[in-house]
């Protein structure tokens, strides 16, 4: 007799591939499902090797349990609710269901619970026969690993109060009477038993009633949700499993699905883990002899215990290099599978993933299969070598997977990264590549509690994480980033953290946080160093490790290159229009020149004095945040041009750049002249880094003869723009300089201790003084000495800095707790989430992403279009990110356009949820391709 949950459907939708099945039977898709966790938790995955361990169950009996448990991933799909949303009307198979009893109010994940409880209660997932304290505990244990399976749409479940009634077990709960028919709960319990049957197995009943067993399943609750997420992302693709109405044996329907699987698993390259060639030395993998740092990285030993290590060095010592010489290292020993590069835009991103790019053939040499690459961020498809690779990728696979050839004929017979284009696809899935680069904020979204979370962590597992620019984090991503690290290091994971310049306390932090030291903040006395170190630059080692004769903390002093060792002298300046004298007389003496400012508007407004001082408007250029993705990308080119490694003394005679933040962030440039407002020290240090940045001679033409080190360009001077300094400043000791500024670094005492050590040094030594010159700002002593006038706004802004942290603190995940809905109280949508409340950095002022409308340029300006005048990311092109209080003050589209503004938005996937302006309507406001978004007042 044939069993009736064939009468229940799973999959129903149109698609080019359902071939003559209009519906997918619950059942085989559960198979499906199944199937595909089957090949992703083959014997020799790594993450079925921690399971196992951590686990305590063997391979084969564990692999079994788990791909039990996630067949009944869809158990809510038996309710009647939810087969009441597919009721053909030519269909006599299938059950059929009342629509006016039946509502389908609680999501199928939801209602598996009720499933769940039931089949336990009635004694279909184990027997029963036991006392109520082990039998409570079975329960207790089972819910963790079912939480995990039906929680599979990217968040937990949100449990309702008795979804059945102990007392009579084979009733619906009062909740769920309108959702499940008691025969629903019938017919599940038998497809428990017969998959039960056909997987031969029997629930571990002694380890589900254990506790501590309870606390190791919490722990891996995160990955084994990853894993069923992942199965069922891939189960339910039709250009693999198509649709099957059909009734055959469950044991037929396995074996079949199973051959599907493995195709499927096997074409997304989640099979197996491809092995690096061995490292051999930083000359053969870059082609040069390696700094101190790299030659500490290419030697020093490596653990099969989870390790961080800290590498702190001035800009251009090799960092970058040492981070992939210890990567390579770790993949050769198997300890990982691949890395992560996260770095702190998206400009860096996509230079690093030029590199990691080229990187890719000294990393795994040439072979059958090719490894996968992935850029990571939100305008990842913009980029030109990601989107070659990714089209290369889908020019090589048919529309079912099937691999071909995916060399690249033109890189000769260099291997290329195969980048698939389902990894591509989705920030999410880049994760799970072989290989990822992109920002930090796509591997700290695996800490918060965002749709798909679990998704990401699992494609972190087994892989190294490189972070660069670790300095650069806040109070609150730096809670992100601890709270990352302390669950990646439960996974057993590496890290490699780069920096410039970290201070000694925050070194500490992820010190005592890596063994497990970092004490509650409930607790006021302060435990002993883990870290001894104050040299510069220095390689921290820090392994947890049970190994009592191992050290667990190795700091190693580096010694700089010389190429990189810097001493800049430093004057200062107190009058703006003191600055513009020193720029102008730069420009007449053929001299190349750059002034960081701290806002948008001081940036402006600096752009406008030069050009009445009479500086031509093509040897000036202003660059800064408010401009359209269009201009800036062209700016940018243009900032190379001329301050790049290979401008030449022709293009580089006379240029002055005004520009903010943006400047220091991420390009290669270099001035012979700089000047900065003053900011805390490690900004400062930072913007320096681009003066005299590259070799060059009297002419500015650069030095490429390795065997020439000396400078022959004049000795460097960074100008600050400051104050005068005081021991007893006033009050308003910075903002009668800065009135803008005040609002970006509140710290007033920051920047007089900045401002003092300079004053006392009188040049930055670096790497000699680089401790000191951040110590002496950042140090509990230093703090302690700031002027009693100042104390009021540096107190207000180490107030918000523990607010920060105590925000980030509220946004992160509760690890301790498991995968469940008691994990964090607030789960949110995906990371473009309008207005989430989980985010990677802190808003201190709401933003705004505008996009800039025009009228079009002929004699008909009743039409409007993007700003962008290009084939391609019009949208994205044409779009600006500003305050929200600048962004209201805009004028709305006029109403004459309304039917067009609608069909944009219909067009453009997202555009709702940006601010539209038409910049010829506004009296107010205007755009300028040279100035940005700009006042219109502020302009006169």
């Amino acid at each position: 007799m044939m069993p009736d949950y064939y009468h229940y459907w799973g999959k129903a939708q149109p698609n080019e591939y359902l071939s003559d099945s209009p519906y997918h039977l619950l059942v085989y898709h559960s198979l499906d499902v199944a199937a595909v966790a089957h090949y992703l938790l083959h014997d020799d995955a790594p993450i079925m090797n921690d399971l196992s361990g951590y686990l305590e169950i063997p391979k084969p009996e564990l692999r079994q349990l788990l791909c039990f448990l996630i067949g009944l991933h869809d158990l809510g799909k038996f309710a009647s609710s939810f087969q009441g949303l597919y009721q053909p009307d030519d269909d006599t198979f299938l059950t059929k269901v009342d629509r006016s009893i039946y509502a389908y109010d609680k999501k199928h994940d939801a209602l598996g619970w009720c499933f769940y409880q039931n089949a336990f209660l009635n004694g279909y997932l184990c027997d029963i026969d036991m006392d109520t304290r082990t039998k409570r505990q079975v329960k207790t244990g089972l819910s963790i690993l079912f939480n995990c399976v039906l929680g599979h749409h990217g968040k937990p479940i949100q449990l309702e109060d008795k979804p059945v009634d102990a007392k009579d077990p084979l009733a619906v709960g009062v909740k769920y009477q309108h959702e499940i028919d008691p025969k629903d709960l019938q017919v599940a319990n038998q497809w428990i038993d017969d998959l039960k049957l056909l997987f031969a197995i029997e629930l571990p009943v002694e380890l589900l009633a254990d506790k501590d067993w309870h606390t190791r399943v919490k722990h891996i609750s995160w990955q084994l949700s990853g894993v069923t997420m992942l199965a069922d992302w891939l189960g339910s693709d039709t250009a693999y499993f198509t649709y099957q109405h059909q009734v055959m044996p469950l044991a037929d329907y396995w074996q079949m699905t199973l051959n599907i699987a493995k195709r499927c698993v096997d074409d997304k390259g989640l099979a197996t883990t491809l092995s690096p060639i061995p490292f051999s030395s930083v000359q053969n993998s870059f082609g040069f002899s390696p700094s101190p740092l790299q030659a500490w990285a290419e030697s020093v030993t490596i653990h099969n215990y989870p390790q961080l290590f800290v590498l702190e060095d001035v800009t251009g010592s090799g960092k970058t290099e040492a981070a992939l010489t210890l990567a390579h290292r770790l993949m050769g020993m198997g300890e990982v599978g691949g890395f992560y590069f996260g770095l702190p835009t998206t400009a860096t991103s996509n230079a690093m993933f030029e590199r990691i790019e080229k990187f890719m053939p000294t990393l795994y040499g040439k072979s059958d299969k090719q490894p996968s690459l992935v850029l990571a961020h939100g305008s990842k498809n913009m980029n030109a070598t990601f989107r070659e690779l990714i089209n290369n990728a889908n020019s090589n696979y048919s529309s079912i997977g099937h691999s071909k050839d995916t060399s690249r004929e033109a890189a000769g017979d260099e291997i290329s990264s195969q980048c698939h284009a389902w990894f591509a696809s989705s920030n999410k899935r880049a994760l799970l590549a072989n290989i990822g680069v992109g920002t930090i904020d796509q591997a700290l979204l695996a800490a918060l509690p965002k749709k798909h979370q679990p998704l990401r962590l699992l494609g972190l597992h087994h892989k190294v994480l490189i972070f660069d620019e670790v300095h650069s984090a806040d109070s609150y991503m730096f809670e992100l980033l601890k709270s990352l690290l302390q669950v990646h290091l439960h996974q057993g994971g590496h890290a490699i953290l780069l920096t410039a310049t970290l201070s000694l306390d925050k070194r500490e932090a992820l010190a005592k946080l890596w063994l497990g030291q970092e004490a509650p903040s409930y607790v006021k006395t302060v435990a002993a160093n883990v870290t001894q170190s104050t040299h510069f630059p220095l390689a921290t080692h820090i392994t947890m490790t049970p190994d009592t004769d191992m050290d667990t903390v190795v700091e190693t002093s580096i010694t700089s290159p010389k190429r990189v060792s810097r001493k800049l002298k430093v004057d200062f300046l107190h009058q703006s229009s003191d600055v513009i004298d020193y720029l102008v007389k730069a420009s007449q003496n053929h001299q190349c020149a750059v002034w960081v400012r701290n806002t948008v508007t001081d940036a402006i407004v600096a752009y406008d004095e030069l050009l009445n001082a009479g500086v031509a408007a093509e040897n000036l250029l202003l660059f800064h945040s408010r401009f359209a993705l269009a201009d800036r990308s062209r700016i940018e080119s243009t900032v190379l041009d001329w301050f790049g490694k290979h401008s030449t003394p022709a293009k580089r005679a006379g240029k002055i750049l005004i520009a903010t933040q943006v400047f220091q962030e991420s390009l290669d440039a270099d001035a012979d002249i700089m000047v900065s407002d003053l900011c805390p020290i490690d900004y400062l240090i930072q913007r320096a880094g681009r003066l005299h940045r590259h070799r060059r001679d009297i002419s500015g033409q650069r030095i490429t003869d390795s065997h020439t080190t000396v400078e022959s360009r004049p000795p460097p001077v960074l100008t600050v723009l400051a104050p005068k300094f005081s021991e007893e400043p006033s009050e308003n000791w910075y903002s009668e300089l800065f009135p803008k500024s005040q609002y970006v670094y509140r710290h007033l005492g920051q920047l007089w201790l900045t401002m003092r050590i300079l004053q006392q040094q009188g040049y930055l030594d670096l790497p000699k003084d680089a401790r000191l010159l951040i110590e002496s700002v950042y140090a509990a002593e230093a703090q302690q000495q700031i002027p009693d006038a100042l104390l009021a706004d540096s107190k207000a802004d180490m107030s918000q800095q523990k607010r920060k942290q105590h925000s980030a603190k509220d946004a992160l995940i509760d690890w301790e707790k498991g995968y469940c809905e008691k994990s964090q109280a607030r789960w949110f949508g995906s990371e473009s989430a309008i207005n989430s409340e989980a985010n990677t950095r802190f808003q201190e002022m709401p933003t705004c992403e505008v996009v800039i409308l025009r009228t079009d340029q002929s004699d008909d300006h009743n039409q409007i279009g993007f700003y962008a005048d290009v084939s391609e990311f019009q949208l994205e092109l044409s779009t600006v990110k500003i305050g929200e209080s600048m962004a209201d003050k805009l004028t709305e589209v006029p109403s004459q356009f309304a039917k067009q503004v609608a069909t944009l938005k219909e067009r453009y996937r997202g555009l709702e949820y940006k601010r539209l302006w038409l910049a010829d309507a506004d009296d107010k406001f205007t755009y300028d391709k040279e100035k940005g978004l700009v006042e219109i007042n502020s302009m006169i």
